[in-house]
C-alpha cells in the first residue's frame, strides 16, 4: 500500500489485478467514477481519514485470481471495498456480483460489499464518523453481506449514517456483531431485498449491543426467516415497512413497533434489480 496525501483516482478502468484494484493509504483520498472489474480480493481498499469514494462500479471481485498468483487463498475475502479510518463519504457506488459462485476463482470466499474492522496492532482502525449513502449492493454469494463491521481488538465504531441505499443480498444487509463497541448508528431510508426461497439467512440487519441505534423509514422485502435481528444495546425503531411477497408472517427482533407497517405491499413501480 502506498501512503500518499490528497491522492485522487478518477475515471479509470482497473481490471484483472490479482491483489486488489485500488489499494491506497493516506488522508483526503478521492476515488471517483472508476470501473473496477474482476480484481482479486477487493475492488477498493483505503486506509486513512477524510476520504471520498463516490460513483464507482465494482464488479466480479474474486477470492483467488489466477493472474500471477501461485498461493492458495483458502478462506480469503472477495469484497467490494475495505475502508479503515475516520470521516469518509461513501456515496453512489454500485457493487455488483462480487464473489460470484459461478466464477472458479471463488472457492470459499468471505464476501462483503463494504467491510471494516480493527486490526490487532491498530494500523487499520475500524470505520467511524462516516456517511454511507445512495449505494446499490447486489450480492449473489450465499454468505454475502452488504455492510459488515467488526470492532474487536479495542476498536470503537461510532457515528455512522447509513441512508438511502439499496441492498439485494442473500445473507445479511447490515452486520454489526463483535466483542467491541458500536455507538450512534443511524440506519435511515434504505431498501433491503432478499429471497424467501433462499436457504441462506436473509435478514436485513443483525446488530448486537449497539449503543444508541436509530432504525427508521426502511423497507424490508422477502427477508427470511426474520426481517431484522437487533439484540441488546439501546435505541429507537420507527416507521419501517415490512413485507413478504407471499404474504407470510414476518419475524422481527425486537417485535413490531406501533408505528411500523407489516404486510403492506410497497408497490414499487418497477423492480428488476441490476
Amino acid at each position: 500500500t502506498e501512503y500518499i496525501e490528497h491522492l485522487e483516482i478518477s475515471d479509470c478502468f482497473i481490471h484483472e489485478c490479482p491483489l486488489g484494484g485500488i489499494n491506497i493509504g493516506g488522508n483526503y483520498a478521492r476515488i471517483l467514477n472508476n470501473k473496477l472489474e474482476h480484481n482479486g480480493l477487493v475492488g477498493i481498499s483505503v486506509v486513512g481519514n477524510h476520504g471520498i469514494i463516490e460513483g464507482n462500479e465494482i464488479t466480479r471481485t474474486v477470492q483467488y485470481h489466477p493472474k500471477g498468483i501461485q498461493e492458495e487463498f483458502e478462506g480469503e475475502d472477495a469484497d467490494g471495498m475495505t475502508i479503515f479510518g475516520d470521516d469518509f463519504i461513501i456515496r453512489a457506488n454500485l457493487i455488483l456480483n462480487i464473489a460470484d459462485p459461478s466464477d472458479p476463482g471463488n472457492v470459499d470466499p468471505h464476501s462483503d460489499g463494504i467491510q471494516s474492522y480493527q486490526n490487532p496492532d491498530g494500523t487499520e482502525p475500524v470505520l467511524k464518523n462516516s456517511i454511507i449513502e445512495g449505494n446499490h449492493f447486489v450480492l449473489n454469494h450465499p454468505s454475502g453481506k452488504g455492510i459488515h463491521l467488526e470492532t474487536e481488538n479495542g476498536g470503537t465504531c461510532n457515528n455512522l449514517i447509513i441512508r438511502n441505499n439499496i441492498f439485494e443480498f442473500r445473507d445479511i444487509g447490515i452486520s454489526m456483531i463483535s466483542n467491541g463497541k458500536f455507538k450512534d448508528i443511524f440506519i435511515y431510508n434504505n431498501i433491503f431485498k432478499a429471497n424467501l426461497n433462499d436457504k441462506s439467512w436473509g435478514t436485513s440487519m443483525h446488530l448486537g449491543n449497539v449503543e444508541n441505534y436509530n432504525v427508521k423509514n426502511n423497507i424490508t422485502v422477502d427477508c427470511h426467516p426474520e426481517h431484522r435481528k437487533i439484540q441488546g444495546g439501546s435505541g429507537s425503531i420507527a416507521n419501517n415497512l415490512i413485507w413478504n411477497s407471499d404474504n407470510s408472517e414476518a419475524q422481527l427482533t425486537p417485535a413490531k413497533k406501533t408505528n411500523e407497517i407489516i404486510g403492506k405491499n410497497p408497490l414499487f413501480i418497477i423492480y428488476t434489480g441490476v
